[in-house]
């Protein structure tokens, strides 16, 4: 992060543990997470690597059989790790916003879009509402925006759908703005549109964003920074440039080498051989050494510490630690 940034969100040694009838899930292991001031922040890894996890647990949203074991979530000075649930419900939805990556789950089906926006509001009059929602609608690209505010959310297209739930984020002006994979089921063209949508936001209101998703052209286009995570750590940190152009994690090498690329034609796509690993029983030393091609004898004992190896660029692997 860059030493004149202050940081918003701070996560040290966060473990959040599903508890199951089957055995205990480490979904989260161990994270160290920096988001700050005004900065949009990516976590990138493949399905199951522990990205939503973290987010509903910093939102405090986490299911009954989840629990956050250790660790803290600092945020405008406060541990949201240890707070009440009542003291929680002042920072969710107020201080801490969230785009979820399903519209049609989260929008009321039987309540008008402009109702929905206005619930996000505290302290306003019905008519101030209903102008701030309208205002919300024209910000986030919404056409028609005083006639959307009298529909429902099944008259609207999947695009609009996320552009309102991006309106209801940020209805109640947050300082952190958590997107779930956001652009998940749209088009190329509309998720363009809500990438930029974001970015916009984050300029003009200041707000930070920690953006999650598995897709690496939405990390190079959007974010400043970027938390490469794997079988519920981070494997790889650093600014999105560095990391993209100078990886040195094996497993970040593996993600860009399987990403498409308009600029150089490949025959056949490079998948990353093997699985992730089971959470509930995961290999010992290194997460990743199963499937990795650079594995050491070291990588299957021990496990590597997460170090900086250069300014702002931190890596957790024994290529680069000291054994």
């Amino acid at each position: 992060m860059d030493s004149h940034t202050e940081t918003l969100l701070n996560i040290n040694d966060l473990r959040v543990y599903f508890y199951t009838y089957s055995g205990t899930v480490r979904a989260v292991d161990g994270v160290d997470l920096r988001v700050g001031d005004s900065e949009i922040t990516g976590i990138v890894g493949e399905s199951g690597s522990g990205k939503s996890t973290l987010a509903f647990a910093v939102m405090r949203l986490l299911p009954l059989k989840a629990r956050i074991v250790t660790g803290t979530i600092i945020f405008e000075g406060q541990d949201l790790a240890s707070l009440s649930e009542d003291n929680v419900r002042h920072v969710r939805g107020r201080k801490i916003s969230m785009v979820f990556q399903d519209p049609l789950s989260f929008l009321n089906p039987v309540m008008k879009i402009g109702d929905q926006i206005a619930e996000s509001m505290k302290g306003l009059q019905q008519q101030e509402a209903e102008e701030r929602a309208i205002d919300l609608l024209q910000k986030v690209g919404i056409p028609r925006p005083r006639e959307i505010t009298h529909e429902y959310p099944h008259q609207l297209s999947g695009g609009m759908r996320q552009r309102v739930l991006i309106a209801i984020a940020m209805a109640s002006n947050p300082s952190l703005l958590i997107a779930d994979e956001p652009t998940t089921a749209l088009d190329v063209t509309v998720q363009a549109q809500i990438l930029e949508l974001l970015k916009e936001l984050s300029k003009k209101t200041k707000t930070s964003i920690m953006l999650i998703t598995h897709d690496l052209g939405v990390i190079a286009e959007t974010c400043d920074r970027v938390y490469v995570m794997y079988g519920g750590k981070i494997m790889e940190y650093g600014g999105v440039t560095n990391v993209f152009e100078n990886p040195l994690h094996p497993y970040t090498f593996a993600l860009l080498a399987s990403a498409l690329s308009i600029q150089e034609f490949k025959e056949d796509l490079v998948g990353i051989p093997g699985e992730i690993p089971n959470l509930m029983d995961p290999p010992a030393g290194c997460r990743f050494h199963p499937r990795c091609p650079k594995a050491k004898a070291i990588c299957a004992k021990k496990e590597p510490e997460l170090e900086v190896h250069e300014a702002g660029h931190g890596v957790r692997c024994w290529l680069y630690a000291q054994e």
